[in-house]
Order: C-alpha cells, then structure tokens, then sequence
C-alpha cells in the first residue's frame, strides 16, 4: 500500500488519523492481517504510511475501542475480531463443552415497522419512533431449534435493503454490541413459535428476553429468542 501523503486527494474523509484507522481496519477485514496475528510496532507503521507516531497511535487507538486490536503488555498488539467476541455474548450454548455458534439462519420476514409498547421500554424509545424487525429461524435436528423475534434501533443495520438481510449483516452489526442483559425462563411453545420451530405446541421451550447494549452502554437489540434445546446445553458464567 502507498504513502499515505503521495495521494492526490485523501482515500477518506475526515482527520488523518481516522483515514489511518479505516486503512488499517480494511487490511484486517480483508484478512492481510489474520486474527490473531502480531502488528508492526508504532513506528513501522508511521513509517509505512507515511504519517506521524502520534496519529498512528491515535488510530491503533480506534481500533482498540472497537475491539479489533487488543494490546498485551510486554508482548505486542494482537489482532482480534469483536464480532466473535460478541457472538459469545449473544450465543451461551455449547455443545460437547465447545461453544456453539448458530450460523446459517433462514430469515422469515424483517422491514421497518413501528415500535410496539412492550419493545419500547426496552431500548429506550418514544412512542413514535420506528425500529427494524427481524424474525428468523435455525432448525438443526437433534441439536437445537431456535425462532428470534428481533427488534433493532434504527441505524444499528446498515444495510440499504432491510427487507433481504443476512447472516453477512448481522455479522458486522454484532461487532457493536459489548454486552446484554438476558431473562430466561421455561415455557410451552405456542401456535406460532411452534409453527416456525417444528415442533407440536405444548412442546417444552426455553424462552430467553435479551437486551444487547452498544459501546456507548445504550440499547440497540431486544430480542425474544424461543428454543428447543435437543443435545445443547445452557452455560452461563458470573464473576
């Protein structure tokens, strides 16, 4: 990559050093630089593009806001992934004493709609605000069968077609969220969770009430998650 400074017209907007941090972030992104990897040092990569110390560390700052580098003292900065980090967060299943990751969902519907009464309160809404609704679904048979009902605040998705989201989408919006707060209790399945889950209602579920916060500590996610938990176990940790 060239000299920051022989470019004609900055590759961004914005100051130096967040033009520095968004250049460092598509070389992680793009997997140049693995997770887990070692980074050059400061002054290599000042060097390198061309810029001060002080603006690349005010950019390796931003990196590490955002969880995507993490710095170990004595031994170096380390490139780390905060949507993995996040799915942890999102996901306490494990299977076989491995986490569980749930991949691969089947989206029902999602759109923007209007925030209902019970979801307001939760992320912190007026009455007249608008959010964006999520249903979707992830049958593995003999596993697990889980059907989310998820309400977003507007912005947290940057997708421009919020009628056709992805797994993609969800990937890069987790990497926002630093922690949640969870209420699980057991239940029945009823005529629509059962429907979506394959199951017959009545069918024992366990139905976990989840608020996810963003770095700025504020709501950005309920969701109402209802699964059939088939060899999966349910860890939490507290400390």
């Amino acid at each position: 990559m060239g000299n920051l400074r022989t470019q004609t017209k900055p590759i961004y907007s914005g100051p130096l050093y967040m033009q520095i941090h968004k250049l460092l972030h598509e070389r992680i992104l793009s997997q140049m630089w693995k997770v887990g990897s070692t980074l050059p040092n400061e002054g290599d990569l000042a060097r390198e593009f061309g810029v001060s110390v002080g603006t690349m560390r005010k950019a390796l700052q931003q990196l590490e806001a955002a969880g995507w580098i993490t710095r170990r003292q004595g031994r170096g900065t380390f490139v780390s992934d905060p949507r993995q980090i996040s799915r942890r967060r999102l996901d306490h299943f494990h299977l076989n004493g491995e986490h569980f990751s749930i991949d691969g969902f089947d989206y029902i519907t999602s759109g923007r709609e209007p925030v209902s009464a019970e979801v307001r309160g939760f992320l912190a809404l007026r009455k007249d605000d608008h959010i964006v609704r999520v249903r979707r679904k992830k049958l593995i048979k003999g596993i697990i069968r889980i059907y989310e009902d998820l309400h977003l605040v507007e912005g947290a998705i940057s997708s421009s077609n919020l009628d056709n989201l992805s797994d993609d989408d969800f990937m890069e919006y987790s990497s926002f969220i630093r922690r949640c707060t969870e209420r699980v209790r057991p239940a029945v399945a009823d005529a629509e969770s059962s429907r979506h889950l394959g199951v017959e209602p009545g069918t024992a579920v366990l139905v976990c009430d989840r608020t996810a916060y963003d770095t700025e500590d504020q709501p950005i996610e309920w969701c109402r998650r209802t699964v059939v938990m088939e060899s999966v176990e349910y860890w939490t940790e507290a400390a």
